[in-house]
């Protein structure tokens, strides 16, 4: 199954729950509002330190990262850890691979470790997620995204608080430090904004030391002049990282196999725009030394 297909399934599950919870519009307004909302707010304010943290919490800002991002986003994941197989493989040889997403409330971190995990036939390991996230509501989201992997794969989460804006202690708990893989998608160009008093820096700097001789580091986020050098300065030139693999695109595609249609057959025209399909996108894995 791509990650388009499960896309679909996730957001028909949620789309009657989301008709439960709206007032004054359908779910499929507040889900075009919601796109919307997200294309304004990925488009150019980011790094913008006057604005307030993105809002998360609604179901149907949950459908439309679904279906504008998440495929996108996790198939990126899964291509960096393709480009890493090697050292990725060899932290996967127990029985259980722990995994812990930073900002991985919607699930990308997850569907793209899960997607490598059937890729390379890992199919009799336990895959459990720590997912540290603001926002609790992605709860749901990631559920339906576990549902499709029914039969499959086995897998489990559990969500941790963390809001990095805000200082010490960052996490309402660490034992998530001793994970064989840490992932970082697409959340450190959404908080590098509130690093004014290093908030950000302190909390990476802390991962990166308490983490675990051999555990691997794998980063996929926005690439340009404005995100490359905030995150060069926080992971290169640090004598416990090893660098495995680095490129960035200008234009990355998706996998030959992903194909939009499985999801835009039936809500292209009610949602009025297509999935992200390419980007200007960052790639690094790192194992720790």
């Amino acid at each position: 199954m791509t990650n388009f297909e499960r896309a679909k399934l996730m957001i028909d599950a949620m789309m009657p729950i989301a008709d439960l919870h709206v007032r004054d519009a359908t779910a499929e307004e507040f889900v075009k509002r919601r796109l919307q909302m997200l294309t304004e707010e990925y488009g150019g304010r980011l790094l913008n330190s006057g604005r307030n943290p993105i809002d998360y919490s609604k179901i149907t800002t949950h459908i439309a990262y679904t279906y504008r991002s998440l495929p996108a986003h996790s198939d990126w994941m899964y291509k960096a850890l393709t480009h890493a197989r090697k050292s990725v493989l060899a932290k996967m040889t127990g029985k259980k691979v722990r995994v812990a997403c930073i900002g991985g409330g919607p699930g990308s971190d997850m569907l793209g470790v899960l997607k490598f995990a059937n890729e390379n036939n890992l199919n009799d390991k336990k895959f459990a997620f720590a997912i540290l996230d603001r926002e609790k509501a992605w709860n749901g989201c990631r559920k339906h995204l576990v549902d499709t992997f029914e039969g499959e794969l086995t897998v489990s989460q559990k969500h941790i608080s963390l809001d990095l804006a805000n200082g010490s202690p960052w996490a309402t708990n660490w034992d998530w430090l001793d994970a064989d893989i840490f992932t970082f998608s697409f959340v450190l160009s959404e908080v590098w904004a509130f690093n004014e008093k290093r908030s950000v820096s302190e909390f990476v700097d802390q991962v990166i030391g308490g983490a675990g001789e051999g555990a691997i580091f794998c980063y996929v986020d926005n690439g340009g002049d404005n995100f490359i050098p905030l995150m060069e300065a926080e992971f290169d030139n640090r004598p416990d990282l090893r660098c495995i693999f680095s490129r960035d695109f200008s234009r990355l595609l998706m996998s030959y196999e992903e194909q939009s249609s499985a999801v835009e057959a039936t809500y292209r025209t009610i949602f009025g725009q297509s999935p992200k399909l390419k980007g200007n996108v960052s790639m690094r894995v790192w194992k720790k030394i």
